[in-house]
């Protein structure tokens, strides 16, 4: 029948589910799930990244665990990476319908 085993859910995925579940507010539950990987992971900070369109890449969302310099320092890193790619209204070349041989 059934494997028991297989139909347990996770407990960690669970509690993101409820942090998602729980909170309206997106900061609050991107909080919530840092907390979440942190304890699981046993790290000691944490850094979420967002999609910004205006900038055209990713932008720090929130932290866990850095230091306001620290995080200053992510920001600029990121910032500096997403301003050398091209912007989202750019054009990426076509693919190929057909595979490479």
């Amino acid at each position: 029948m059934y494997d028991r085993a297989a139909l347990t859910p996770d407990p960690l995925l669970l509690a993101a589910i409820r942090a998602v579940a729980r909170s309206a507010d997106p900061d609050v539950t991107l909080d919530e799930l840092l907390e979440i990987t942190l304890r699981t992971t046993g790290a000691d900070r944490a850094a979420a990244y967002l999609w910004d369109a205006e900038r055209g890449g990713l932008a720090v969302a929130a932290t866990r665990g850095y230091d306001e310099a620290a995080r200053s320092s992510l920001e600029a890193e990121t910032a500096t990476r997403s301003s050398s790619r091209p912007r989202s209204g750019s054009r990426r070349p076509a693919r190929s319908a057909t595979p490479d041989r």
